[in-house]
């Protein structure tokens, strides 16, 4: 029987709402600058051109200091910053377009602070969503 190397074959997503991944709970910090507060660790190899929608949630405490929250891969900025001064939850939305090859154990990260300093800059549902599709074998690639 022929031996199939399943090592060259990786998984292939493409962009859709289906939640993959979601770190549900909620976290704050009122810290002035970008701090860690999420992260998920990716679990499989990745085709390169794999896309992701990338979805978190932020509210402030005061509606004078607003929530700022940014996508890192790995401790580098991933994409632009979003924010609000709502006092309830406002979803975000980042389609991640093939960042180049998504490895075993990167981590997807969500960092956040507070625009004072003192009030509470809040997060949760920090979700990676997408549509698995065929897999891809690199061999030759």
């Amino acid at each position: 029987m022929p031996y199939v190397d399943r090592s060259t074959f990786l998984n292939v997503y493409t962009l859709s709402d289906v939640v993959l991944i979601n770190n549900a709970s909620e976290a704050s910090t009122t810290s002035g600058l970008y701090t860690l507060l999420k992260e998920i660790t990716i679990k499989e190899r990745i085709y390169p051109q794999s896309n992701f929608r990338i979805k978190f949630d932020l509210k402030t405490e005061d509606v004078t200091s607003a929530a700022h929250g940014r996508l890192y891969l790995n401790g580098s900025p991933l994409t632009a910053a979003h924010s609000t001064a709502s006092l309830t939850y406002v979803t975000f939305t980042e389609d991640i377009y093939s960042p180049g090859a998504w490895n075993i154990n990167d981590k997807l990260q969500l960092y956040l602070y507070s625009n004072d300093g003192v009030h509470h800059a809040y997060c949760q549902n920090f979700q990676v969503c997408g549509a698995r599709g065929p897999m891809v074998n690199t061999v030759g690639m």
